[in-house]
């Protein structure tokens, strides 16, 4: 939600497009994988309208869901891809996931990861 935030401030001071996606891994053997893209998509879209944003929403299955969004804005010729990313860690090494990484490194429009932090901090800063 907070990335749909940042794109949507973006589209409507700059009065863009923005292009809504729901890319699903096609090997998902959720059978209601399709309902739910649409009820997520419909609700970021109603948001986003809401936000003053002008949206249009693409759903489709991918057997890479990073490399299917860079093929999207490159569809699309889009000048910004904004995603949002859950932090991770795994042997003490903090990294952003592969679909981010994906996006991050072979996108050639401007990308910008929106990551939330995964847990508030135990005491305010210089306690």
């Amino acid at each position: 939600r907070a990335a749909q935030e940042v794109a949507f401030g973006i589209s409507s001071s700059l009065g863009t497009e923005i292009v809504l996606a729901h890319i699903s891994e096609e090997r998902s053997l959720w059978e209601r994988a399709p309902q739910v893209a649409a009820e997520v998509l419909a609700q970021a879209s109603d948001h986003g309208l809401d936000a003053g944003a002008r949206v249009q929403t693409i759903e489709r299955p991918a057997l890479s869901p990073g490399k299917e969004i860079v093929a999207l804005a490159d569809e699309v010729a889009a000048d910004l891809v904004v995603v949002g990313a859950t932090q991770r860690t795994a042997a003490g090494t903090q990294f952003l996931g592969q679909t981010t990484t994906e996006i991050l490194r072979t996108c050639p429009a401007t990308v910008v990861a929106v990551v939330l932090p995964t847990e508030a901090p135990s005491s305010p800063p210089g306690d």
